[in-house]
């Protein structure tokens, strides 16, 4: 929950990505899917075409 405050990720995306990297993948890869929403977060700010996919997972 910390580092999706720090990263500025929103918190019901967070916890979506938490519910689905879970159910594919079990327990461990739970541990992965906050890193993984970052660097998702941080391509498709650097990235024109996804603009949209960013400002949705946004804290503002």
């Amino acid at each position: 929950m910390l580092m999706g405050i720090v990263a500025g990720i929103n918190g019901v995306a967070l916890f979506v990505s938490l519910l689905f990297w879970g159910w594919l993948w079990g327990l461990i890869d739970t541990l992965v899917a906050v890193p993984i929403m970052m660097i998702v977060k941080t391509a498709c700010e650097c990235i024109d075409e996804p603009q949209g996919v960013s400002e949705l997972l946004s804290e503002k």
